[in-house]
């Protein structure tokens, strides 16, 4: 399922070509890939010591609804390019304003759903063990196209049914210790404190 049109990604691919210009940093308009580190990347920034080409900025782009796998294989490019700093540039907004009932295919609205309730959760876990190597930044393609810049952005997701269940029903807990056990409803084994005063 295509978020975003062709056009739109050859505009954003440009912006990233110009920004590399601004930045003084060296990119070809084109696709990456290194057969022998083995990634492949939409985008690449270096700069030249030498003879040598040094990876300074990553780039992948995902113009479709991102799988399980998208992700991981976003992670590992990103990675595998010795890059510090890497940019997954998502159509978020796209996604969290489409509505899964008016998507037609059960397996595109199942995830859409997956996408809103976890992808944040599944991209973390994926990153987290290359965190001390490089940062990725989650930017959205709209911010791209709009502003032509790279602006991180913030991910607010929905609380899941799970973590609504470990939530106070007010906002301070000035209960007695019986009428707070009888609103509180944590889930067994759940690691949460409760300071009853």
């Amino acid at each position: 399922m295509q978020f975003f049109t062709k056009e739109e990604e050859k505009t954003i691919k440009k912006v990233l070509d110009e920004l590399a210009t601004r930045y003084n940093l060296s990119t070809e308009p084109k696709e990456v890939y290194r057969r022998k580190e083995s990634y492949y990347l939409d985008r690449l920034w270096w700069t030249k010591i030498g003879k040598d080409e040094i990876p300074v900025v990553a780039f992948e782009i995902e113009k479709s609804l991102p799988s399980n796998e998208r992700i991981r294989k976003d992670v590992f490019n990103l990675a595998f390019s010795r890059a510090p700093l890497g940019y997954l540039i998502l159509p978020h907004t796209r996604i969290m304003r489409s509505n899964e009932e008016t998507i037609k295919k059960e397996v595109q609205r199942v995830w859409v759903k997956w996408y809103k309730k976890e992808f944040t959760k599944v991209f973390n876990n994926y990153y987290k063990p290359f965190s001390p190597f490089i940062e990725i930044k989650l930017v959205d393609a709209d911010e791209i196209l709009k502003n032509k810049h790279l602006q991180e952005m913030k991910i607010e997701h929905k609380k899941s049914e799970a973590l609504k269940e470990r939530t106070l029903e007010g906002s301070a807990c000035t209960l007695s210790k019986e009428s707070c056990r009888s609103r509180v409803r944590i889930p067994p084994g759940a690691p949460i404190i409760i300071n009853l005063c």
